[in-house]
């Protein structure tokens, strides 16, 4: 089960990462596509549910993986978050993303760098032997 669960983290890590880069190079079309997403029937359910994945893949890998606190923290984060983005609803949460789209362009870039490394950061600590 552990070994499944720290292949959850480091694919889901993988597609932080790589959205998070292809992000930087077009912003507008990233939050396009993530607005676009949340107006569906399935977006709600299917952003809560990668955090729910995310976060009970890294609360089982951590005591496999390379950074153990941090995976049992972010593990958590990632289940409260889910609980949040139910709590706030559709409307509030395509609000945050407005307010996203309004800082200026090498704020969002910077963030969405920030995104790359995290994925990264989740495979690295997946994957590598400790």
């Amino acid at each position: 089960m552990i070994e499944y669960a720290k292949w959850v983290v480091a694919a889901i890590g993988a597609l932080v990462a790589v959205l998070s880069m292809l992000g930087s190079i077009a912003p507008a079309r990233l939050s396009a596509h993530v607005r676009t997403a949340m107006r569906t029937r399935w977006g709600m359910p299917l952003a809560v549910g990668m955090r729910v994945l995310l976060g009970g893949a890294l609360l089982l890998a951590a005591s496999a993986s390379r950074y153990e606190l941090a995976f049992r923290v972010i593990g958590w984060i990632a289940l409260i978050a889910a609980v949040a983005l139910i709590v706030i609803g559709r409307t509030r949460a395509l609000r945050l993303l407005d307010a996203f789209d309004r800082l200026p362009a090498l704020a969002v870039r910077l963030w969405l760098v920030a995104g790359a490394a995290f994925g990264l950061f989740l495979v690295d600590g997946a994957l590598r032997v400790i």
